[in-house]
Order: C-alpha cells, then structure tokens, then sequence
C-alpha cells in the first residue's frame, strides 16, 4: 500500500500519514501550546513541522518513502484560473524540496467530504459541506459511488 501524507498549513496546523490502513497523525498545537496552533489573530500559514516528524517517527518510515503528499487549498479558485498554482509553490516551498515537489492541492471542501466518506465504509453516500472557507460559494455538494467521490 502507498503511504499517503496529508499536511494542514492553515489553523489546526496538522499533519496525518496513512500506511497500510493504519493512521498517525497530530497536530503542532501539541508542542507550541497554542491552541488551533495561531500565533496572530489573522493566522499565518505555518508548516507542520513537529507534526510530520512526529508521524514519520510512529510510522517508522522517511521522508523518502512517501509516495502522496496533499493538502486542501484554502484559497478559492476559479476552475481555470492561477490562484491553486499560487497556492501551490508558496506551501511546497515551506517544506523540504522532496516533499514539495510532490506537493498536489485538493479543494478544502472535497478534502472534508473524503474524510468522511471514504472512512465511513459505505459504498455509496452523499455529502454536503457549508463551511467559512475554501470555496467562493460557502458550500459544496458532492456524491460518491464504490470509493470514487464526485463532486459538484
């Protein structure tokens, strides 16, 4: 099985790795104290750092046997426009140069309906996120059938 990482840069600054099934993730506010891990009421994008060395550890693996690494953007983005490529190389360039360029974004919304569904075991399911951010909308609809979620 692949090992797949998935990193948060924004509040909750987090870091989840997935092997063989099995789940190791935390998140940084566990060692600077702070709570939803913000240092500024604005908040700042901050890596993951303690967070990822911490799965990497409990996995017993290296940076170097990762073979996804994702994140959900936080911008909204026009289907064709550049602001997911912005996005991109500002976060990619926060980690090692390994792990950026395997950097891929994933719509904040969708990422919150995989969590879900594609730990939840049903073959078919149906999901509705209303959220303050990650999309221009507010809110996304999205439908998955035998482990393929589609979203609207």
């Amino acid at each position: 099985m692949p090992a797949v990482l998935g990193l948060n840069f924004h509040h909750d600054t987090s870091a989840c790795l997935i092997i063989d099934g099995r789940i190791h993730a935390a998140e940084e506010e566990r060692w600077s104290g702070i709570k939803h891990n913000r240092t500024t009421r604005k908040g700042i994008l901050t890596a993951p750092t303690h967070s990822l060395d911490w799965c990497l550890q409990s996995a017993g693996i290296t940076i170097d046997d990762i073979d996804h690494v994702w994140t959900p953007s936080m911008r909204p983005s026009p289907r064709h426009g550049s602001w997911a490529s912005t996005e991109q190389a500002e976060l990619a360039a926060m980690l090692t140069e390994s792990l950026g360029k395997r950097l891929k974004l994933i719509s904040h919304h969708t990422a919150h309906v995989l969590s879900g569904y594609l730990l939840s075991g049903e073959k078919h399911a149906a999901g509705l996120v209303i959220d303050a951010g990650g999309s221009t909308l507010g809110m996304d609809i999205a439908a998955g059938a035998n482990g393929s979620p589609v979203t609207t």
